[in-house]
């Protein structure tokens, strides 16, 4: 063993000295941009000579096949940069690249060797996105950095990743210059690490071990290590690690107290000084952890931790949990969003701007003196919101909002002034009198002008360019023509708004129209504001995409390295596993938990944990979920979960998977397709369908099948045909039929997923989501009654609301007086209408409700949920201070309801002369 070790040790030595001749090498690699930025890979050489070098001739013979043309140098000490995308090179780094190739890197692992003139072998690399090679360059933003130009390249401890930005969305990398981790000679190598326990409990010490060895010799390895908690990390302490064996070290960390984390990194120093951390500094996970847990004794349901580590998460969680955003329409959350409407409207300063800015034609030098003024009023505005919709008892103190209006204006008037002639402040009052008419009361109870602007905030988009921006003169005189003409356009629609608000109008057509007015100034205004400056636009645009309570927040960043935890804990064995360094930000009804890809939960890299307002709502989604997977169709995986948060029992949650790339590969599908999130409040087809992979590379594959789909709308065979050519037929009839058996009026235009298999069928399927509603409920159910005569037709082209008039033509929006009816949506009403696909998804419609929704196959299933949670509502009871017994019968309450429904909805549909006269489901007529 002895002698193995040693020819080990002299084998790493030959490989690190195997290149240290070379001239030339692969330096630098970037193969995968963050949030799908497309072709902005590159490879960058570095020359460590003294001389420069002609690669006249050279080429890359694998990987990405490019050919240096001639003339081309590479300096003494100096780099050469080519790339996929010269333009998206110079947005992001500033410089030119030296040359273009066209076939991308692969995001998963790429063989490239570099040869010179003659054919001969300079350089070659086979990286990985996945230990032993460095993570972080694997989508997390971060570049693959070599080391040593001297040591041998296809070594994985060569390359480190590249610092991690500030800014997740940007790229990283160090293109050009000196990569960060640099080092003359290769640092000294970490492998075999090994710490145990692997679950330490109190007061039990951890042992780590691994092995480290060096060309030059050791001059120092040690072990570091810090203990983090709820809102805590302490100070990083160092212990010497002693030789075990040749190469071989060992340290010991004390025990520690229970419900902490202990993270633990290597230090290894060679005698050049050249040093290594293990793991790497620009790592996702920058450290090795284990939780120190209490024994837990297992339940009927798993146990969730969190642990907010980082100090403005804490708060950001404890702020939560005292004022939970329950999701949904819940009392409280209208409330505070018929607050923010009443302050948002009449604190409204950005058409003050808009205004001075464009009508009284101020000179560049007031403008930029208004600005700081402005962007002040601005601060203080939100803050006043914030602060106000987060007061007790809210709702009794909406009559006081006027005055807290009529204050901040009255002060905004006056530090206006000081900027402003007495003329140009004269004719600044009358504007301001004009709009103050009538704004206490939100858009919603005002004519079609405040409702088109609420839509199409053009205000609030000028502002946010020219009062907060480094808007050069040229640009600001460019902005206000597009804004002033935008604005034209929008006064254009007020008939069609009349039109709506009146109930004779189309909603959507009137949602097209302003998305055609929103999409095209934002194409025009590419040609006016910087790379950087669009990109900030685009992202405040998705922010303020929505009106509604909790819709369009703005997201916090979440940087690679996250600064929390979760403990997962099995209920059957009682055995914790930890996920480090994730991020854990708070959403609607919950929270969201992001997993490392390289370390997911059961196959799942992001989970919503969700508690909304109606406990109902938590039994509906994961039955409805298994449905939809007896029927053959993918859907997020789900379960219960007790949840602590730093420290604090918060009650069972339900664990939902968020659908993304993971849940694809998951699924065994191709994951490089447009994954499509179909969302209500958007404006037309675009703004409806959000984009969750592939988010740069816009909507054309949905806009151009949905244009297919309305031209042959008129040609029911032809239609047929080209169902049949770009949909997954039966995956889609699945979908639909399991969605009318479940009652599901919410997810026939909105609440489900659409992917595009690009690169593998070409077809497209639709997938369940947000299944709360389902199962007999609707927003407008009275207590006590299940809602199952929701009628074969809804979803397709023609439905109309009971006791729609029939000289009038269907509304495109919401039902009026039937509050659960809704149009149908894009996809549900061609294809529902189409009587091809309409004969095969009734019959698939019937054969579930005779196969799979049926008392023998759901009613077990109803009541194994009841038993899992049986002592769940009543632990959970005493945080949200109710009585137990009264949590334990709501429960069994609702599960009757469920029971309720199957009985009356299969009894319902099963009596429907359409579905009684379907056939049987061929399947092979779907071909």
């Amino acid at each position: 063993m002895r002698l193995f070790r040693i020819h080990a040790f002299f084998g790493i030595f030959a490989l690190c000295r195997l290149s240290a001749t070379a001239d030339v090498v692969i330096n630098e690699i970037f193969y995968h941009a963050p949030e799908d930025i497309g072709e902005l890979d590159y490879i960058e050489l570095y020359n460590p000579g003294s001389q420069a070098v002609d690669l006249s001739g050279w080429k890359f013979t694998k990987g990405i096949g490019y050919q240096f043309p001639a003339n081309t140098k590479i300096d003494a000490n100096g780099f050469v940069v080519i790339c996929q995308n010269p333009d998206r090179f110079k947005e992001f780094y500033g410089f030119a690249a030296n040359g273009v190739f066209e076939v991308p890197l692969s995001k998963k692992s790429e063989l490239l060797e570099l040869a010179n003139a003659l054919g001969g072998n300079v350089d070659r690399v086979k990286y990985k996105g996945r230990s032993p090679w460095p993570m972080a360059p694997d989508g997390y933003s971060a570049s693959l950095e070599r080391i040593s130009p001297f040591a041998k390249s296809d070594l994985p401890q060569n390359w480190e990743s590249s610092p991690l930005p500030a800014d997740p969305l940007k790229p990283g990398g160090t293109p050009g210059k000196q990569n960060a981790n640099f080092s003359a000679n290769l640092p000294p190598i970490v492998t075999n690490l090994k710490a145990t326990p692997a679950h330490p409990v109190a007061d039990q010490p951890i042992i780590v071990e691994a092995d480290v060895q060096d060309a030059h010799g050791l001059r120092a390895v040690s072990l570091r290590y810090r203990i983090a908690g709820p809102g805590f990390e302490k100070e990083e302490l160092s212990i010497p690690m002693k030789a075990i064996s040749d190469r071989r070290f060992s340290a010991v960390i004390p025990g520690q107290k229970a419900n902490q984390i202990v993270r633990f990194r290597i230090q290894a120093i060679d005698q050049k000084g050249a040093q290594r951390l293990y793991p790497g500094e620009y790592e996702p996970r920058p450290a090795l952890s284990r939780f120190i847990h209490e024994k837990l004794e297992p339940g009927k349901i798993p146990f969730g931790i969190i642990i907010n580590v980082g100090e403005s998460e804490f708060k950001a969680a404890e702020k939560h949990r005292k004022n939970p955003n329950t999701g949904g329409f819940s009392e409280e959350n209208m409330t505070r969003w018929r607050a923010r409407m009443m302050l948002e409207s009449g604190m409204e300063i950005e058409s003050a701007w808009f205004q001075l800015a464009t009508r009284q034609q101020l000179a560049i030098d007031q403008i930029r003196k208004l600005q700081p003024i402005f962007s002040s009023k601005l601060s203080q505005r939100e803050a006043l919101i914030e602060k106000t919709v987060e007061l007790p008892d809210l709702k009794d103190k909406l009559n006081t909002l006027p005055e807290v209006v009529r204050s901040f204006q009255s002060d905004f008037k006056d530090t206006i002034k000081t900027a402003l002639s007495a003329a140009e402040n004269e004719k600044f009052l009358d504007s301001q009198q004009q709009q103050s008419a009538a704004q206490s009361g939100g858009p919603m109870r005002q004519g079609p002008e405040p409702l088109l602007k609420r839509f199409l905030n053009l205000e609030a988009g000028f502002f946010k360019l020219t009062a907060q921006s480094n808007i050069t003169e040229p640009q600001f005189t460019r902005l206000k023509e597009l804004y002033e003409s935008a604005l034209e356009d929008r006064r254009g629609l007020i008939k069609p708004a009349q039109a709506v608000m009146s109930g004779e109008g189309d909603w959507e057509a009137l949602q097209e129209k302003i998305a055609s007015v929103d999409d095209g100034l934002a194409k025009k205004l590419k040609s006016v504001l910087t790379p950087e400056q669009d990109r900030q636009f685009a992202e405040w645009r998705k922010e303020k995409s929505s009106f509604m309570p909790g819709r369009g927040e703005p997201k916090s960043v979440q940087s690679p390295q996250g600064r929390s935890a979760f403990v997962y804990v099995d209920q059957q064995t009682g055995e914790s596993e930890l996920f480090d360094f994730v991020n854990i930000p708070s959403r609607n009804a919950g929270y969201k938990v992001h997993f490392h890809k390289d370390r997911p939960l059961k196959g799942m890299t992001s989970v919503n944990l969700i508690f909304e307002y109606n406990e109902r709502f938590v039994l509906a989604e994961p039955l409805a979920y298994e449905v939809y997977r007896r029927a053959g169709n993918v859907a997020p995986l789900t379960d219960f979960v007790r949840l602590w948060i730093d420290g604090e029992l918060v009650g069972y949650h339900l664990l939902v998977e968020q659908p993304n790339r993971a849940f694809l590969r998951r699924n065994k599908l191709e994951d490089d397709g447009n994954l499509y999130k179909i969302v209500w409040e958007g404006r037309g087809l675009v703004g409806q369908h959000e984009k969750k992979t592939n988010i740069k590379t816009g909507h054309d594959d949905l806009i151009e099948l949905v244009d297919l789909l309305e031209k042959n709308r008129s040609k029911p065979d032809e239609q047929w045909a080209l169902i049949k050519k770009h949909f997954n037929v039966e995956q889609v009839i699945n979908y639909f039929a399991v969605n009318t058996c479940l009652s599901h009026w919410d997810g026939f235009f909105n609440n489900y997923l659409t992917y595009h298999d690009l690169n593998g069928t070409g077809k497209w399927e639709i997938y369940p989501w947000d299944q709360d509603k389902t199962w007999g409920f609707h927003d407008g159910i009275r207590e006590g009654e299940v809602f199952y005569d929701m009628p074969l037709t809804f979803g397709m082209e023609g439905d109309t609301p009971p006791g729609w008039p029939k000289d009038r033509p269907p509304p495109r929006g919401f039902g009026g007086a039937t509050p659960w009816w809704r149009a149908g949506g894009y996809f549900s009403r061609p294809l529902l209408a189409n009587p091809h696909f309409r004969k095969h998804y009734l019959a698939r419609t019937k054969e579930i409700l005779e196969t799979i929704y049926t008392e023998e196959i759901c009613f077990p299933i109803i009541d194994a949920t009841g038993q899992r949670l049986q002592d769940e509502v009543r632990i959970r009871a005493p945080v949200t201070k109710t009585d137990p017994e009264k949590a334990a019968a709501t429960l069994q309450a609702n599960l009757q309801s469920l029971r309720d429904h199957l009985v009356k909805r299969r009894k319902f549909l099963l009596e429907q002369n359409e579905l009684n006269s379907a056939g049987k489901f061929l399947r092979t007529e779907l071909n």
